[in-house]
């Protein structure tokens, strides 16, 4: 092994998080780390094939789910299959998103919804164009909070407050 590790939303509070308590993971969690990355990197559910291979090799300890990742991404940009081109379609979006997205706006949600569900040229075309609307602050949202402990939640777009000055 080595000392590569996935961030926590990889790890303890997703994929990871699918271990027994000492660590060790059976092969239900193997299957829901295995069938989680599939769906997460190439859009697509893992093949009986893929869960027997990756999940023997998580539960024998053989391959961490770290050393997974960059296998099957490897292994897919290698291939030049379907799978690659997946791949290709959410690295274009995602560095559209990080050259169009200023880094004050980004944050994990915005930045993880930009390549969700990108598998073709159409929902590229979709993330584009959702990241655009980030980009000119649409949608964005503000949370004012008056004295008294009432919020008024306002838009990146035009908004009209209406509210009453009470005098006691």
């Amino acid at each position: 092994t080595n000392d590569m590790t996935l961030n926590t939303e990889w790890t303890e509070d997703g994929l990871g998080a699918n271990k027994q308590t000492d660590g060790s993971i059976d092969s239900d969690d193997a299957d829901a780390i295995v069938e989680g990355m599939y769906q997460n990197l190439f859009e697509r559910s893992a093949t009986a094939d893929d869960l027997e291979y990756w999940g023997d090799q998580l539960v024998a300890g053989t391959v961490t789910a770290s050393e997974m990742v960059i296998l099957l991404i490897t292994a897919a940009q290698e291939s030049g299959n379907a799978d690659a081109a997946t791949l290709a379609f959410k690295e274009e979006a995602s560095s559209y998103y990080a050259a169009e997205v200023a880094e004050a706006d980004f944050t994990r949600v915005t930045a993880k919804a930009a390549v969700a569900d990108v598998a073709g040229p159409q929902s590229v075309a979709t993330s584009k164009a959702a990241t655009d609307k980030i980009a000119s602050g649409e949608g964005n949202t503000a949370a004012l909070t008056a004295t008294d402990g009432d919020t008024v939640t306002m838009s990146g777009g035009d908004d009209v407050v209406t509210g009453t000055n009470l005098t006691m």
